[in-house]
């Protein structure tokens, strides 16, 4: 039985929402303390492709917000429904014990509902990570990571001017999601990038390699990525959309 804390970092902190994530690459990929939580739970709100196996290893009531996010492709809109459908059923379900909010990958990153979430005093909140895509593309790529790596949302990347250490790999995340506005973007791809793809040509070496990674979010998915030189990086934008992420290789040591 957990011991209710004052502090939710705390491991064995109880909450009335729990935000879960159950990892990139499967939902086999859920971790122990994962699979205890969302056990406990009366609800289970989640905005994966794992709505069947959810529904067949847990006795709680489930509901896919993939409705919700398939409703509009104003990010700002969706996420707000999402924090509203997540307190709705905090109220009426905590009777039924603990609901969750669960998620691809960590619960904290690039979804904007947790943060929303965590900022409710009212409720206690405690977040159950997830394995990151930073964490797959480590195994699909297989460079070092582990003596530096700098991480950046591809526009705010581009927007503040950031200048990335060359020795070091860069990441940049939602990098098929760069200059759009919505969840779902479309157009002249090539058009859209080539600001991004001129600065990182500006900033590096033309023989530094860059590859372009999709990280699997099924069990039946294979990672697949596409390393090129940076001066050929055009060659494949056209290929970049949503949930796709660059990265940069360090300068080798």
């Amino acid at each position: 039985m957990r011991v209710p804390r004052e502090d939710l970092r705390v491991p064995d902190a109880e909450a009335d929402i729990y935000l879960v994530g159950l990892g990139i690459g499967g939902f086999e990929r859920r971790t122990v303390e994962a699979h205890n939580i969302l056990s406990d739970c009366g609800f289970i709100a989640h905005l994966t492709a794992f709505d069947d196996a959810i529904r067949a290893n847990y006795q709680a009531d489930v509901y896919d917000l993939g409705i919700i996010n398939a409703g509009s492709d104003d990010p700002s809109f969706v996420y707000q429904q999402i924090t509203e459908a997540v307190i709705a059923a905090h109220h009426n379900y905590r009777i039924f014990g603990p609901i969750a909010l669960v998620v691809h990958g960590h619960p904290l990153w690039l979804v904007s509902s947790s943060w929303e979430l965590l900022e409710k005093t009212d409720i206690r909140v405690k977040v159950v990570p997830g394995t990151t895509f930073i964490d797959q593309i480590i195994g699909d790529l297989a460079i070092r990571m582990d003596q530096g790596v700098q991480v950046y949302e591809a526009s705010i990347f581009h927007e503040e001017g950031i200048t990335p250490d060359t020795r070091y790999p860069l990441v940049l995340s939602q990098f098929g999601e760069f200059a759009s506005s919505k969840l779902r973007p479309s157009g002249d791809t090539v058009s859209r990038m080539r600001p991004m793809v001129e600065r990182l040509q500006s900033l590096y070496r033309p023989e530094q390699m860059a590859s372009l990674i999709l990280s699997p979010w099924r069990g039946d998915m294979e990672p697949r990525v596409t390393s090129v030189p940076i001066r050929d990086l055009s060659a494949i934008v056209s290929s970049a959309h949503p949930g796709v992420s660059l990265v940069v290789h360090g300068e080798e040591k």
